[in-house]
């Protein structure tokens, strides 16, 4: 499934190569024009009123939520002139803009028109809405008429109705009539080939914009007359056809969302562990093989002590076998600081993800924290399937209880308790960062003397979400939080 996505998505962003408009005068900038390369400068270029040319010149630009408030104006920003917002025409494919779902951020005033074009867009329609439209476009007020203007472009959706009801939508709009000032016909093409779930080709398709109201579950106008030429879209998902014949469409289109949330933290999760464990190995590689100090100080992996001082005897990982959690404790100072380290020891059963996930605070606050985590391990009747919780653990046995030991060394000097040929394989925290999120940090490691990354999570909540296979609840800034932060180690 994790090679079929990235399979898809490779076919997406080959979909979008060679397709900018070719060199002329449209390449040449007006005066008018903002280059912009992420979320605060779409969104500062978007709030000038100078500036009626927003170009992408980045590969990808993420608006955020938080970008729309960042300047001097509070959302809902009034447009009250034209724009166009196009990707650069000096890039070899068409760059990737995430609107990242921003609900009801911009208003356009009346007769203004925005156009969009040479884009690859995601995040810009994330609703039950089963009508053309974006999310962060408001409702034009009583009585006032826009017009959004797309293509040539493509995007990709989460999750969709399938072609039946699609087609179904397009009879209604055809019953409604093309809005006079689109000359035209409205054509589009259902089914092409592809190897995401569901692909549509809009080829021309003049329409009255609407958007979904929760409260009457019905669509209602949005004020906007939208033109859409040129545009394919790729779905991530499709709601079951089953459920529709039996069940009410928004019914079946939140249970269909549940079961993609949990698919997609499932991907997320195994995608990021598997990016940052193979990007350390290659980096360990490189720095060579592991082997033995002629000084007779033991085994190392580079520069980086497989193991303890005290042990050197065996320096691979062992079969199977709940690791143990090894920190350096520091009170009142933050990792990477230049001070005296003291030795406190704190030893608690954990569960296999509360392992991989251990609980850190800051300062002061880390002994307390872990002294407070919940022992509740895996259920050993529990389903034959493997829960998102557990592949976090990647380390660890899938029904082992962990014993944590919290060791830090004085001046310097590795610890170890017995260190007979019984004793788990350890993972070992370095003072070393390499991302805060909003949940806690991520910290370099060593298991097996391999380097990994360890999520340190500040809440018990998304783990135990986790465990409770509970993953569509989870909060969605927690896994935007993970998400970054994955991203990050990768890119580092």
């Amino acid at each position: 499934m994790l090679v079929f996505t990235l399979g898809c998505w490779q076919s997406a962003q080959a979909f979008t190569a060679g397709t900018s408009p070719p060199g002329g005068p449209e390449t040449q900038l007006p005066s008018d024009v903002s280059n912009v390369k992420n979320g605060p400068e779409f969104v500062a270029a978007f709030a000038n009123p100078s500036v009626r040319y927003l170009r992408i010149s980045s590969p990808e630009v993420n608006v955020l939520f938080s970008d729309w408030g960042s300047g001097d104006f509070k959302p809902p920003l009034v447009l009250k002139r034209d724009i166009v917002i196009e990707g650069n025409p000096e890039m070899p494919y068409w760059p990737t803009i995430n609107l990242r779902d921003a609900p009801g951020v911009v208003r356009m005033a009346h007769n203004v028109t925005m156009t969009v074009r040479h884009v690859f867009a995601s995040g810009f329609r994330d609703n039950p809405t089963r009508a053309p439209g974006l999310d962060f476009l408001l409702p034009t007020l009583q009585g006032e008429i826009a017009y959004l203007l797309v293509g040539p472009a493509a995007g990709n959706i989460s999750l969709c109705f399938p072609n039946d009801f699609q087609i179904l939508d397009f009879g209604l709009l055809e019953q409604m009539g093309r809005p006079s000032m689109f000359p035209g016909r409205n054509e589009i093409r259902y089914n092409e080939s592809q190897c995401w779930p569901q692909k549509t080709r809009v080829v021309d398709l003049a329409a009255e914009g609407a958007d979904y109201d929760i409260t009457r579950d019905m669509n209602t106008p949005n004020g906007l007359m939208i033109h859409l030429m040129n545009l394919t879209l790729f779905c991530d998902a499709v709601v079951d056809p089953k459920c529709l014949k039996k069940g009410e469409p928004l019914v079946c289109y939140l249970e269909a969302r549940k079961k993609y949330l949990a698919l997609r933290t499932l991907l997320l999760v195994v995608a990021g562990l598997l990016a940052v464990a193979g990007w350390r190995r290659c980096r360990q590689q490189r720095r060579g093989k592991v082997y033995e100090d002629s000084d007779g100080e033991g085994a190392r992996c580079g520069a980086i002590p497989c193991r303890g001082d005290d042990d050197t005897k065996n320096v691979e990982p062992q079969k199977a076998a709940a690791p143990v959690i090894k920190r350096d404790e520091q009170t009142g100072v933050t990792f990477g600081e230049d001070h005296e380290l003291h030795a406190v020891r704190h030893e608690q059963k954990l569960s296999a993800p509360a392992a991989a996930g251990l609980n850190a605070g800051k300062g002061a606050d880390l002994p307390a924290r872990e002294k407070s985590l919940d022992g509740g391990g895996t259920p050993k009747d529990a389903p034959g399937k493997k829960e998102p919780s557990q592949l976090l653990a990647a380390v660890a046995d899938d029904e082992a209880t962990e014993e944590l030991k919290t060791i830090a060394p004085k001046n310097g000097d590795a610890v170890e308790d017995g260190s007979s040929g019984t004793e788990p394989p350890t993972v070992e925290l370095l003072p070393v960062v390499l991302g805060k999120g909003g949940f806690g940090r991520v910290v370099e490691g060593l298991y097996g003397g391999r380097r990994v990354a360890v999520k340190l999570l500040a809440s018990d909540v998304p783990f135990e979400v986790l465990q409770q296979q509970k993953a569509d609840s989870m909060p969605n800034n927690f896994l935007k939080s993970f998400e970054q932060e994955m991203q990050a180690c990768i890119a580092a």
